[in-house]
């Protein structure tokens, strides 16, 4: 068997991104040695190999998306402004797919299809496909696929924010941001507690509009926060005064609300306050 680089590994993120409270969404990018024989002008390949889809009511991207519940976006710089605007290590031009159920094995059969046409056409050869997973994930990929433990792999999984999200340009976002108490009034005789007063923010922003129905649900308050004189941020928060007795509030906003789907973290406590490891735990 060759070596794991030689295969197009898939990577596999997560399987509870949330495309709705039933509904997981995976991401699904390639990766490895084999890369480039599904990447490669992969648009263009893509719209041949679909007039060829087993099922006659797939033979275009669009019902691919409305049948199948898989969307390729290609990575494509907008036209103007900024490719990465968050500053979240986004890739251009890096071809990514979503797919909505209960497995990614619609978005490996697409990528087999596009695969299998290139071969069909001379373009390359037939590589060997295997599919990167965490070991608490139980994948059965369909043939050809294999499902290799990423512990396995020699190369560790990319990071999710590599790639476009499934709408818009924006990963979800949250930031942790410690308010310090208000200054001890000089004249006082009182010894004040150094964490008296103490307030934590943690708020979620960026591409959070396809949950406003869920945030609202759990009462989880939204607010414009002016960012520079131009900018304005919307924003959805909570305030608690130790990340301890702010974990039922975190739990809400991340399992309930935004379905454990990777948001990008954004630290602004300081190094000597509570570690904020504590919100892995939540």
């Amino acid at each position: 068997m060759p070596s794991h680089s030689s295969f197009p590994a898939v990577l596999i993120p997560s399987s509870s991104a949330g495309a709705n409270a039933e509904t997981s969404l995976w991401q699904v990018q390639v990766v490895g040695g084999g890369r480039r024989a599904f990447v490669f002008q992969v648009l263009n390949a893509a719209r041949e190999a679909l007039l060829h889809h087993p099922d006659e009511n797939v033979r275009n991207l669009q019902e691919l998306e409305a049948q199948k519940m898989v969307k390729l976006i290609v990575g494509a710089p907008p036209t103007i402004g900024s490719n990465d605007p968050d500053s979240v290590g986004i890739v251009t031009w890096n071809p990514v797919l979503y797919a909505a159920g209960p497995t990614p094995n619609a978005a490996l059969e697409f990528i087999h299809l596009v695969v299998q046409h290139k071969v069909r056409s001379g373009k390359i050869t037939m590589p060997q496909f295997a599919v990167q997973v965490f070991a608490d994930q139980d994948i059965q990929p369909p043939t050809p696929w294999q499902a290799v433990l990423s512990a396995d792999m020699p190369d560790p999984m990319p990071s999710p924010f590599l790639a476009l999200p499934p709408r818009g340009r924006r990963h979800v976002l949250c930031q942790l941001e410690r308010q310090a108490p208000e200054k001890q009034a000089e004249d006082s005789d009182e010894e004040r507690d150094g964490q008296e007063g103490v307030k934590y923010i943690f708020s979620v922003f960026g591409g959070i509009y396809a949950f406003r129905g869920r945030f609202e649900e759990h009462s989880i308050p939204g607010a414009q926060v002016q960012i520079d004189p131009n900018t304005q941020e919307y924003v959805r928060m909570v305030e608690f005064s130790g990340l301890e007795g702010g974990k039922p509030s975190l739990t809400d906003i991340l399992q309930n609300c935004l379905q454990q789907i990777p948001m990008f973290f954004i630290n602004m406590a300081g190094s000597d306050d509570e570690a904020p490891e504590t919100l892995t735990s939540v």
